[in-house]
């Protein structure tokens, strides 16, 4: 039997961070899988009773993993400050060095990015529809995920998924570009007075109508520095109501035999977290987000809000990227950011099972034929066909 720790009494047979006889004591997770439920979140992560500690902080501090209040004196575990450092549990309980062998390294995190996302993913300055093609040929499913690099960096789990459910999977990905109509990123309107971004969004949009897909899967950024037509910057108030009329304006022009998710981003982080970490290496609560911005959960019910109230379907995996805040920047020995607002491919790759969890309820089944159960062995960019003339700069986007 191999038993990973100095001796019986600290063994953790499943490496999963927390020891076996803290698993058997509680009795929530599993000694010998690393992950119980399957969801992509380390059991050593899981907040099962949300006082803002994971398995490994309760075992830190000896509180119970199934009680918020293991001492019931009205103060969350996660709030307690048990070694009386004058830092409370939940920040405490990051303060470890980086682990070693850390996936992806943090000098390599930055190109730790989707094997096909620079093949299919269009860049600034660049127009073309650029599809690629994934999962069973044949399928009765077809599934599109269009967005900027957030919908890319969740490309791999979405081919996994896409082949377990046999559908087939088309992606629309231009980096940089909200797919959000009558919206506009700063940097874009920069570049070309967002030209580019626009062109690529009306020739997204009239390819969804003439081939309505079962299902849209929308991922965008939701922290971009939005612009009006005089590159005034949009801030508040303002901003929320270009946020929410313009994804209103979006779900009109998309084709209505069409269901459309979307899958809310990602939250961000104040630090670059790799850069970081390669500074404080002993500590990795120097890296922490300890304070999110109003604005962004404001932006997150505005997202929230418009779909619902369009007849949407909004997802969101926040959980199980941050399962307890501050958000760790490292699950067991996988690093979860690249960057401050990208999440490496290594750690979404362990995200199918939740993906799927949200997507797979949308459609019905879809049984694989014997000689469609393998996916494509690789994507096929294809541009769009030759479109109309791009509307001149003054014209407008496409619309319902």
């Amino acid at each position: 039997m191999s038993l990973v720790g100095s001796s019986v009494a600290g063994a953790d047979t499943d490496g999963d961070g927390l020891r076996d006889a803290f698993e058997k004591k509680h009795g929530l997770t599993s000694h010998l899988l690393a992950d119980t439920d399957g969801d992509g979140v380390i059991d050593a992560a899981e907040d099962h009773d949300g006082d803002n500690l994971g398995g490994r902080g309760e075992q830190r501090f000896g509180t119970d993993p199934g009680d918020r209040d293991s001492d019931d004196d009205g103060l969350p575990d996660g709030r307690e400050d048990t070694d009386g450092d004058g830092t409370r549990n939940a920040i405490d309980q990051h303060r470890r060095p980086v682990p070693l062998g850390v996936r992806p390294a943090l000098a390599d995190a930055f190109d730790d990015i989707a094997p096909r996302g620079r093949e299919c993913g269009v860049r600034t300055g660049d127009p073309r529809l650029n599809l690629c093609h994934f999962g069973p040929r044949k399928s009765d499913t077809d599934v599109v995920l269009l967005g900027d690099s957030k919908a890319t960096m969740y490309l791999p789990p979405a081919i996994t998924v896409a082949k377990q459910e046999g559908w087939h999977l088309t992606t629309m990905l231009k980096g940089r570009c909200t797919p959000v109509l009558g919206t506009m990123p700063r940097y874009q309107r920069i570049f070309d007075g967002g030209l580019t971004c626009i062109r690529w969004r009306n020739r997204a949009i009239d390819h969804l109508r003439n081939d309505p897909p079962d299902l849209i899967v929308l991922v965008f950024s939701d922290d971009y520095v939005l612009v009006d037509g005089e590159n005034r910057k949009l801030t508040g108030p303002s901003r929320l109501r270009a946020l929410r009329n313009g994804l209103t304006a979006t779900l009109d022009a998309l084709p209505p035999e069409s269901t459309v998710v979307l899958l809310a981003d990602a939250p961000t982080s104040t630090v670059n977290g790799p850069r970081c970490l390669q500074r404080n290496q002993r500590d990795m609560s120097a890296c922490l987000t300890l304070h999110v911005p109003v604005s962004a959960a404001r932006t997150e019910a505005a997202l929230r809000q418009t779909m619902l109230a369009a007849g949407g379907t909004y997802r969101t995996l926040k959980d199980r990227i941050c399962p307890y805040e501050p958000c760790p920047l490292v699950q067991g020995d996988i690093l979860i950011y690249k960057d401050k607002g990208h999440l490496t491919v290594t750690f979404t790759n362990q995200l199918a099972p939740s993906l799927r969890t949200e997507l797979a309820p949308l459609l019905p089944p879809d049984p694989l034929q014997p000689d469609d159960e393998q996916p494509s062995p690789s994507p096929t960019p294809t541009p769009s066909a030759e479109p109309v003339l791009d509307p001149a700069p003054a014209e407008t986007e496409a619309s319902a």
